[in-house]
Order: structure tokens, then sequence, then C-alpha cells
């Protein structure tokens, strides 16, 4: 299952949980929430629709959200992520296409994408959100940058410049439960510029 994953809420010290939850009229497909602890009619919807089995991940921070899964039966996928504090912003594409994992260090997101044309090779890349504005700039942004429910404002996707062989052991242990490993251990250094993992070499 998709582990839930707690995030820090400067409003509320409790914080929220970050948990799918049943789309309503949608069976078979969840919304993204930010649930209060105590109260669980207390949310803040950050996807409306997405495949059971789609990746979530919060940034340490709190104010980032992101999440990748199907679109639809066709195939087409994505990553998007949204700002979530200090408010809401409209979701980012990240990339034009699904990742196999999603990890936060502060607030610059990895994503494991799949090499085209390669079964076996995967690709790291790392994406930096802009920078998080508030109030009155806030509301111009999302008002003048968004293209229907997406913001279409310029941002940059690192990809590294080397693919790997991924290693049998992670493919079977690991990549089908990385949210889980991902909630409770740290693949990115301490400056966040490099993601340890296990390759085929």
């Amino acid at each position: 299952f998709q582990a839930p994953q707690w995030l820090p809420w400067p409003s509320a010290p409790e914080g929220r949980w970050l948990v799918p939850r049943d789309a309503i009229g949608s069976e078979g497909r969840v919304s993204l929430v930010l649930a209060a602890p105590a109260d669980q009619a207390a949310v803040l919807v950050v996807c409306e629709n997405l495949p059971p089995r789609a990746h979530f991940s919060g940034s340490q921070s709190g104010h980032w959200v992101a999440w990748s899964g199907l679109h639809d039966v066709g195939g087409h996928g994505g990553v998007f992520a949204r700002r979530v504090w200090p408010s809401m912003g409209p979701p980012m594409m990240v990339f034009n296409g699904c990742a196999h994992a999603l990890a936060w260090g502060g607030d610059r997101l990895a994503l494991l994408l799949s090499v085209p044309g390669s079964d076996t090779q995967m690709v790291w890349a790392a994406w930096d959100p802009p920078d998080n504005v508030t109030g009155t700039e806030a509301a111009q942004l999302n008002a003048t940058m968004g293209y229907g429910c997406c913001n279409t404002r310029k941002t940059f996707l690192m990809i590294s410049p080397k693919a790997f062989e991924v290693h049998y052991s992670f493919a079977e242990n690991v990549l089908p439960s990385f949210n889980q490993f991902e909630r409770r251990s740290q693949i990115w250094n301490s400056q966040h510029t490099a993601v340890v993992f296990v390759d085929a070499a």
C-alpha cells in the first residue's frame, strides 16, 4: 500500500497527514488530501483524481507535495507538484511521464525515471521548485501563470548524465514499496546534492 506521510504544518502543532482517500463519484480512483489528525473532516484536497497506486511524497518543510501516476487508461502519465504552504498553488507539471520513485531532499525533488527505449536502465533527475511566494504575489502568480488547472511557470529538471542498470534486489524489494522506505530513510546527502542507490554494476 502507499504509506501515508506526516508533514509539519506551521499553523497547527499536530501537523497534517498526507493520505489517499476514495474519490467521490470516481470508482477505483483516489483523492490525495492533507488531513488534520484530530479532525478527519478537516481536509485540504491536493489532487482530486489519482489511480490507487500513484506515488506521492511531501517535502520535509511541508511546503510542497508531489505525485506521479497515470491520467487515463491510455497509459498517459506525469509527475506533478503543488505548493501547499503558505498558500495553495496550482499543480505544476514536473515531468511528462510517470516516475518509479519520488524523494524530497529539503525542497528539492528526486525522480527515478525509465530511460527511453530500455527495459532495464533508469536515470535519476532532480527538480527545484520556484521560490515560495506569499500574499498578493502568490495570488497574482496563480491567476496569471496558470493554464487550465496547471501552472506553466518555467522550472528546470536536472537529469543525471549517466543512466544505470537496476539491481534486481532494488527492483524487486525496494521499488514496489519505495514510498515506505522513503518515509523512514534519507537517500539524499545532507547538502541535497547527491542520492545513494544500488545498481547492477
